[in-house]
This record gives C-alpha cells, sequence and structure tokens, in this order.
C-alpha cells in the first residue's frame, strides 16, 4: 500500500484511538463526576445502604450500570483492535486478510479501519459454531426448590417448598402482577393458596367445635347443636 493511504488509515485510527479513550474515561468518571463505574453502586446513587431498600428501587440504575460495564469492555476490545492496526503499518502489514493473506478492499478499511480480515473470511469466522461441551457441573443443578420439591411424591416431610412458603407469606419482591391467579400481595407467591399441614383432603375437614348439647336456634325456631364458644344462656 501507498504510504499516502497508510498515513492516511494512520490518521484515522489514531483520532478515533483519542475519541474511544474519551469515552472510556467519561463511562469510568461519570457526568460531572456523579455515576461513573469508579464509584460504588452505593456512592454513585448517594445510598449508605442497600438492604433497606425494595430491589425494584435500583433496577433501573443496575440496568444502566451494567450497561456501561458492556459499553466500556466493547470500547477496550476496539482499542486492542486498533493497536494492532497501527503496530501492522509500523511493520508494514496493514491492508492485508490475516487468514487469507489477500488485500482488503479499500472501501472495507475506510468503514473498518481496524479490521484485520477481509469481508468473505470475516463471514466465514463469524458463521463457525465449534461443538463446545457443556460444564459437568450443570449435571448437578436444578431450577430451585428441585430436589426438595416433592408434591408430586409420597413425601409428607416438611420440604424446601414449605421452608420457603412459611418466609415468603411475609412478603417478597413480587407484586400480584408477576404471579400468575394472584389478586392481594399475600398471593404473590408460588402455590400461595395450598393448605398447609394437610397430608390429604380429609385433613382439611375443620373442627367446629360443637357441644353434645342441643339449642334452639334463633332464626329457624329448630333445634341444633352449640357450639363451645358460643354463649349460653343460664
Amino acid at each position: 500500500m501507498e504510504q499516502v493511504k497508510l498515513n492516511h488509515y494512520q490518521k484515522i485510527l489514531i483520532d478515533e484511538k483519542k475519541r474511544i479513550i474519551q469515552q472510556i474515561k467519561q463511562i469510568e468518571d461519570g457526568v460531572k463526576g456523579y455515576g461513573g463505574l469508579n464509584k460504588s453502586f452505593l456512592d454513585s446513587v448517594g445510598e449508605l445502604s442497600g438492604y433497606d431498600n425494595h430491589p425494584a428501587d435500583h433496577g433501573d440504575i443496575t440496568f444502566e450500570r451494567g450497561k456501561d460495564i458492556a459499553l466500556r469492555d466493547n470500547y477496550r476490545l476496539l482499542l486492542d483492535l486498533i493497536d494492532d492496526a497501527l503496530e501492522k503499518i509500523d511493520n508494514g502489514t496493514y491492508g492485508y486478510c490475516d487468514r487469507c493473506g489477500k488485500e482488503i478492499p479499500e472501501e472495507r478499511l475506510e468503514a473498518f479501519p481496524y479490521t484485520t480480515m477481509c469481508k468473505g473470511c470475516k463471514e466465514t469466522w463469524e458463521n463457525y459454531d465449534p461443538p463446545r461441551e457443556r460444564p459437568v457441573e450443570e449435571e448437578f443443578l436444578s431450577s430451585p426448590y428441585n430436589r426438595t420439591f416433592t408434591d408430586d411424591t409420597e413425601n409428607v416431610a416438611f420440604d424446601g417448598e414449605d421452608a420457603w412458603q412459611k418466609v415468603a407469606r411475609y412478603g417478597t419482591s413480587n407484586t400480584p402482577q408477576d404471579v400468575p391467579g394472584a389478586i392481594t400481595s399475600d398471593d404473590a407467591f408460588y402455590d400461595a393458596d395450598e393448605r398447609h399441614g394437610e397430608v390429604d383432603w380429609g385433613d382439611g375437614i375443620e373442627d367446629t367445635g360443637f357441644t353434645e348439647e342441643f339449642i334452639e336456634d334463633v332464626h329457624t325456631g329448630n333445634p341444633r347443636r352449640r357450639s363451645r364458644g358460643e354463649y349460653r344462656e343460664e
């Protein structure tokens, strides 16, 4: 490649490098010192603690912070590509495909001055999907409480699901809109309508506490059993 063209692309790469460095600095320092990645999450939002807040209160900030981290990491990758391209200009290998060795068209270099492959080789590389073995740990992973979720078995012991329901009834991050069929906040966790302390349908029959004594029903005049807690006229 002619020296004039090399100087042209070198200037483009240097200007792009300056721009990216400035973008990274802004993400890390924040706007006027507020919200940058150089500060901790709590410092960036002006909180002493996050334990007293509902998780949704910090949800949007957590999302934005995660997005900033992704943008910064992407900028760092671009910086590496730019540095490699500048090094290729110095050693005379700039503008040639790393894969096939052919010259990269100038139209592509104008659009992506830091590219290291021609269009065809880049598409082949991006479409290549090598087989990947899944981590062996995944064989032991399961959905929450799956190993102690025994509703479909004969086990009637207090299991993991029961333990969760015991504490969930005091409140969770869910609202009725998060749980299908839920109407109130008391219903906003899994199997909230499940009867506790019952093994089969017979356990659901309540002891109404009737005595053996018959009294006259004030509404119908018919005799009926008096309940234990009912006032008794002497």
